[in-house]
């Protein structure tokens, strides 16, 4: 083994990983910038490919792997028809289910509707600085709707979770919004970004932040095969419905013929 961080794992581990994050479909309705659907030149042409993930095709995914995850990487699982479908017959047969959402679009029945019928489902609500200013970065998010979903779910008995992305206009709210996640029964997670355009972005938090609490962090080169996709990480269900080893996967180079 190799340790870098964590093990790397062997090549019969690599092969029999039994962890999925599933690409749902292209839709989402925020806009924020340092997303895929913004940076990536390729996505226009490429979300012409992307596909709904139909039930049936969810339930192939499900027969072999046993920890499901929608983490999108161009889309919000919330966005698609087939999601309390998807919950409800992972929950059935006993497997896995985490949901990483940013969207609020949805209304409060269906939220309920949707952890009624997949109790056993992790939800992981992106909500980057106070409910009112997490919009500064989730464009088109209603991050204080948001923050009474996620108190929805953890006063239904859910594991919910709060993940929160440090910016220059958040830095200082951290002990506010973690006091808010505890009240509220809510795991509350943060998460060291380098989510912003050197050296001036207004997104950067300050120096004297960053010099705390980001020292000898360095930010990964994700535009090919990390060594640690060898390890824990997942495979990933890609819109185009490809089975990738990992998200990580130079996209270009993978599908040239």
């Amino acid at each position: 083994m190799i340790e870098l961080g964590r093990e790397i794992g062997t090549k019969e581990s690599f092969w029999n990983r039994k962890k999925v994050n599933i690409e749902t479909s292209a839709a989402c309705l925020l806009k924020c910038n340092k997303c895929g659907r913004q940076t990536d030149e390729t996505f226009p042409e490429r979300k012409k490919r992307f596909q709904k993930l139909e039930f049936s095709e969810f339930k192939k995914l499900a027969a072999y792997f046993d920890d499901l995850s929608f983490c999108g990487g161009y889309s919000d699982p919330v966005m698609s028809n087939y999601l309390v479908d998807y919950l409800e017959y992972a929950h059935s047969i006993n497997k896995r289910t985490i949901i990483h959402t940013a969207v609020s679009h949805r209304p409060m029945d269906w939220y309920r509707e949707t952890f009624e019928r997949g109790p056993s489902t992790r939800w992981i609500f992106g909500i980057d600085g106070l409910p009112k200013d997490s919009h500064k970065y989730r464009i088109g998010q209603d991050g204080e709707k948001l923050f009474e979903v996620a108190k929805l779910a953890a006063s239904m008995g859910m594991d919910a979770h709060w993940q929160y992305i440090i910016f220059k206009y958040n830095e200082n709210d951290i002990d506010e919004a973690a006091r808010m996640a505890k009240e509220a029964g809510i795991v509350f997670t943060i998460v060291k970004s380098t989510r912003w355009d050197r050296p001036f972005d207004p997104l950067k938090p300050s120096e004297e932040f960053l010099n705390k609490h980001y020292a000898g962090r360095k930010k990964e080169k994700k535009m090919f095969l990390q060594p640690r996709c060898f390890g824990a990480t997942r495979w990933y269900y890609s819109g185009e419905g490809y089975l990738l080893p990992c998200c990580y996967v130079n996209r270009d180079g993978l599908y040239q013929k």
